[in-house]
């Protein structure tokens, strides 16, 4: 073999090496997810809490809206449309109205 051959075998040796290193088992992958979890603090935890459940329940999600009505789905993407246009309402602002409304009577 000449110097080339041994120059990329040598090469393609450091690749999978390397490649070796960064694929992790299912035992790594969840003490990984841990510690990152773990590092988070407030709101953030909070968040990745919500999109980890999120991705977890996604599949019985997807059949929960396959199981709402034609009406309710239609009902949902129009609510969806008007928050895209900037007509929805802020969660403390519908509260605040909410409970004027109530203390008041």
């Amino acid at each position: 073999m000449n110097n080339d051959t041994n120059c990329h075998c040598s090469l393609f040796v450091d690749f999978l090496s390397l490649q070796k290193d960064l694929i992790m088992n299912a035992a790594e992958i969840k003490i990984d997810l841990f510690r990152k979890l773990d590092s988070l603090k407030g709101n953030r935890l909070e968040e990745a809490y919500g999109m980890l459940l999120n991705f977890i329940n996604g599949k019985s999600e997807l059949d929960d809206w396959q199981n709402l009505t034609q009406e309710q789905q239609e009902a949902i993407k129009y609510g969806i449309d008007q928050l895209n246009k900037g007509e929805g309402r802020s969660h403390s602002d519908l509260m605040t109205d909410i409970r004027n409304q109530y203390t008041n009577e």
